[in-house]
């Protein structure tokens, strides 16, 4: 009986260790398949990976092309600035020689004005010092007509 026992007992360990060796089994081939499907998931994004990096190589060759032909294109448009630089500084000093030009005709033709101003301000003055003293003149003679005509009256009269 007690033989039995251990046999029961041993086939129920059996029992246990083949359900274990079956879940472990299983278990293998879904991590299997995990795996390979992993392996197809990385393959197709290797894929991917080696198209878009073609796909870049082919753009960096358009964009160095286009980087040479712009350089062309802004050494050439460089220069044509560089050269209308030169040209408005040129006009510039021209007229920076233009502008102390006229300043200086400017501060000669105020010098003038003021020279005519103390001109005509003397001229003013005699003008003024002239008519008072024919004004003054003037006078003398009125009164002196009036005396004349006062005198004869008193002549006539008297």
């Amino acid at each position: 009986a007690e033989y039995m026992g251990e046999k029961l007992e041993f086939e129920r360990q059996l029992n246990i260790a083949k359900d274990q060796i079956l879940a472990e089994q299983k278990n293998s081939r879904k991590m299997v398949e995990t795996l390979q499907d992993e392996i197809e998931d990385a393959n197709k994004m290797i894929d991917d990976f080696q198209q878009s990096n073609q796909e870049l190589a082919n753009k960096i060759d358009y964009l160095e092309k286009e980087l040479r032909n712009k350089n062309d294109e802004y050494l050439k448009r460089e220069d044509e600035l560089r050269a209308e630089i030169r040209e408005l500084r040129s006009e510039i000093e021209d007229r920076k020689i233009g502008e102390h030009r006229l300043s200086l005709d400017a501060a000669d033709k105020e010098k003038c004005l003021h020279d005519l101003q103390g001109i005509v301000m003397e001229k003013e003055k005699q003008l003024n010092q002239e008519m008072e003293g024919k004004a003054s003149l003037a006078r003398k003679h009125v009164e002196e007509v009036f005396n004349i005509n006062a005198e004869y009256e008193c002549n006539v009269k008297c």
